[in-house]
C-alpha cells in the first residue's frame, strides 16, 4: 500500500481525507495510527511534529515511525475507515517559520565566520542553535542577525527537490548528508544555505518574516546562541514596547531615556539602603542600651522584643556576650504570633541547653539548638513568659 507524504508535495495543505490502515494501543494507553497517506509532518531534524485532527480526535504527535509516519491519539479508530485530517496550520506555519530562519542563519554563520552549525532545537519560546566555536563577541552576532534579516528582505525563494547521491557534488552543500541514496535537497535562493533537509519549509525567506538575536550560552565548550523567529520575534518586539510603554509612564521620561532614569534611581536606592543601614545600627545601639539596663543583679537578662529584623538577636547576643555583668541571657522576639528564640551564657556563667531543652521547648512547640555560648530557634504560641521562667529556673539549677 501507498504511503503517501503529502506534506512533501504541498506544504500549505491542512485538510485532507485518508484511510485508517493501523490502530494499535501503546504500553502508554496511547493510539498509534496509521495512515495511507497524511499531511501531518513527523518530528525529525530538530523541527517538532504537527498537531490537529483526525476526524474530532486530536493528533498529540506525529513519529517517523521505521516504514510509515504514526500518528498518536488518545482514541482508536477503526482499521479500514475513511477520515477527515486537520493539521493546525497556526502550529505547522510557526516551525516552517522556524526551520527555515534556522536555515538562513546557519548559512549566514558559515559565511560570515566558518561557523557550522552542530545541533539545532526548535523549542516552543525560541530557537537554538549550537555552532563550532568555542567564542563568539555579541557585535559578530548582530551582524548575523542582520544579514539574516537582509537575506529575508530579499524574498528570495526556498526549493526543496530530490537528487541522487552521485550528483550532490553538483551543489554547494553546507555540509555532507548524513543519509545515501536519493536525498532531498533544500535550496535557498542562489546562495544563501543549500542542504539535505527532510523538513517543511516557507515557500520564500519572505515568509520567515523577521529573526532577533536573543543572547548566548557557553555549552560543551562551544556556544550556543539564542533566536526569536517569524512571529514570535513580533511578539516579542509587542512585549518589550509593552515594557518599555509601562516603565516610561511609571518613570515619566520617554523609552530613550529610561537607561539613564534607572541609573539614577539605582544610586537613589543604594542611598536609602546606606540610610537605612545606619537608622538599624542606631536602633540597635539604643536597643542594646535598654536591653542592657534590665540586666538583673545576678547578671541575667530575659526580655521580649518585637522586629522584623530577623538579625536583629544575632547581634544583639554578640554585643551581649561582650557584656562583663551579663552572665546569661535570653531574648524572645515575637511577630505575629511567631517566636525567634536566642540563649546566651556568658563566661561567668554555665548552662546546660541539653539537659534543659526537652523541659523547656516544648512550652513554646520549639525547635533548635547549637553550640555553646549561643543556642537559637523558632518556636508558636502564647507561653513566653512560662518559656523565659523555665529558662531563669534552668540556669539557676
Amino acid at each position: 500500500m501507498n504511503r503517501e507524504k503529502l506534506y512533501y508535495h504541498d506544504n500549505h495543505l491542512t485538510t485532507f481525507t485518508a484511510t485508517v490502515f493501523e490502530c494499535r494501543r501503546e504500553e502508554d494507553g496511547r493510539y498509534a495510527i496509521g495512515l495511507d497517506r497524511t499531511a501531518f509532518y513527523p518530528e525529525g531534524g530538530g523541527q517538532p511534529s504537527d498537531v490537529g485532527f483526525i476526524n474530532d480526535i486530536p493528533v498529540l504527535h506525529v513519529a517517523k515511525g521505521e516504514e510509515y509516519p504514526v500518528h498518536y491519539t488518545e482514541s482508536p479508530l477503526e482499521p479500514g475507515s475513511d477520515v477527515v485530517c486537520k493539521v493546525d496550520w497556526e502550529h505547522r506555519f510557526d516551525y516552517m517559520q522556524q526551520h527555515t530562519g534556522q536555515h538562513v542563519l546557519s548559512g549566514v554563520f558559515m559565511k560570515e565566520g566558518e561557523w557550522a552549525t552542530l545541533s539545532v532545537h526548535q523549542g516552543e519560546e525560541y530557537t537554538s542553535i549550537e555552532i563550532d566555536t568555542a567564542e563568539i563577541s555579541e557585535l559578530e552576532l548582530y551582524q548575523v542577525e542582520r544579514e539574516a534579516n537582509r537575506i529575508i528582505t530579499e524574498n528570495l525563494p526556498v526549493e526543496t527537490f530530490w537528487v541522487d547521491e552521485s550528483e550532490l557534488d553538483q551543489y554547494p552543500l553546507r555540509r555532507p548528508p548524513k543519509v545515501s541514496g536519493t536525498i532531498r535537497l533544500v535550496r535557498i535562493g542562489d546562495g544563501a544555505d543549500c542542504v539535505a533537509c527532510g523538513g517543511v519549509h516557507t515557500s520564500t525567506t519572505g515568509d520567515i518574516g523577521l529573526i532577533i538575536y536573543l543572547g548566548q550560552e557557553k555549552i560543551r565548550g562551544r556556544v550556543r546562541t539564542l533566536w526569536k523567529i517569524g512571529e514570535r520575534a513580533f511578539r516579542q518586539i509587542r512585549q518589550d514596547r509593552e515594557i518599555l510603554g509601562d516603565l516610561g509612564v511609571k518613570y515619566a521620561v520617554p523609552s530613550s531615556e529610561l537607561p539613564a532614569r534607572l541609573e539614577s534611581v539605582d544610586r537613589e536606592i543604594f542611598e536609602k539602603e546606606g540610610e537605612i543601614r545606619q537608622l538599624k545600627e542606631e536602633l540597635l545601639k539604643g536597643s542594646l542600651i535598654s536591653l542592657k539596663n534590665q540586666i538583673d543583679e545576678s547578671g541575667i537578662l530575659t526580655a521580649v522584643v518585637s522586629t522584623g529584623d530577623k538579625k536583629f538577636l544575632q547581634n544583639a547576643a554578640q554585643a551581649l556576650l561582650e557584656e562583663e555583668k551579663c552572665h546569661f541571657f535570653v531574648l524572645v522576639n515575637e511577630l505575629d504570633g511567631d517566636l525567634q528564640w536566642i540563649i546566651g551564657a556568658g563566661e561567668e556563667g554555665s548552662f546546660d541547653f541539653g539537659r534543659a531543652r526537652n523541659d523547656i521547648l516544648p512550652l513554646i512547640n520549639g525547635k533548635g539548638g547549637g553550640r555553646g555560648p549561643i543556642w537559637q530557634g523558632k518556636g508558636e504560641g502564647p507561653a513566653v513568659e512560662a518559656f523565659l521562667t523555665a529558662l531563669r529556673k534552668s540556669y539557676g539549677e
